[in-house]
């Protein structure tokens, strides 16, 4: 059976086959991308639209904090799932009627939103993920301990990404700037195409930038 759900910029068709096996295709405005193959859109704070707007290209997984609940309902978006406490789950339902369908999932009073979100996204296959969160310790460490998903942070126009082999190594313009997250001991062993300061690392020339160290770290690109 062949379905298609014809949304704002873009419709989703999914394919049943055999009763069995379920192959799932999203399409944006341009391109058809499989279902869980675009990384998945956890929403923990609500920030300015405009940084979100260009994840949302590719129709992901749209998963949402219930405490901002109100405010992306406000920008028009499809969303997937809600998380919350078991307390607010009706009220919750309510609220999203329109959207439906969306699966609520529940965390208790000692556990962590953030923690409660990324088990999901591993029970379900999930490959990746943003994260948009006022950025704490505490969201770089949750991170650091799911290993099976890939994790992006974005705080406001900061994107951070986790590199545990201690490896960077991407094509950059001249006079780009690196945040760079690492505990006090950390040194690198290798820099190629940057000098480095107290706060970031800066691109000399327009080429290749290499970054290396004994140990992960974080680094924090500036969103265009």
């Amino acid at each position: 059976m062949f379905f298609v759900y014809v949304g704002a910029d873009t419709f989703h068709a999914y394919i049943y086959n055999s009763g069995k096996t379920t192959i799932t295709y999203r399409m944006s405005s341009h391109h058809f991308v499989k279902e869980g193959q675009e990384p998945a859109l956890l929403i923990l704070d609500a920030q300015h639209y405009a940084t979100l707007e260009p994840l949302l290209e590719w129709a992901p997984l749209v998963v949402v904090s219930n405490r901002v609940l109100s405010e992306v309902l406000l920008w028009g978006i499809k969303v997937d799932v809600v998380i919350c406490q078991p307390q607010d789950a009706a009220d919750v339902r309510q609220h999203i009627s329109d959207q439906e369908p969306v699966q609520i999932v529940t965390y208790s009073s000692h556990e962590n939103p953030m923690r409660s979100a990324l088990d999901y996204l591993v029970n379900e296959n999930q490959h990746a993920v943003h994260v948009i969160a006022a950025l704490t310790d505490h969201h770089f460490q949750h991170a650091e301990s799911f290993m099976q998903l890939q994790i992006a942070l974005i705080d406001q126009d900061v994107k951070w990404t986790y590199y545990p082999d201690g490896k960077y190594n991407k094509w950059l313009p001249a006079n780009t700037c690196l945040h760079i997250r690492r505990s006090s001991s950390l040194q690198f062993s290798k820099v190629q195409n940057a000098t480095e300061t107290e706060q970031f690392l800066k691109v000399m020339d327009d080429g290749l930038t290499l970054v290396e160290s004994t140990a992960a770290f974080w680094v924090g690109e500036v969103l265009s």
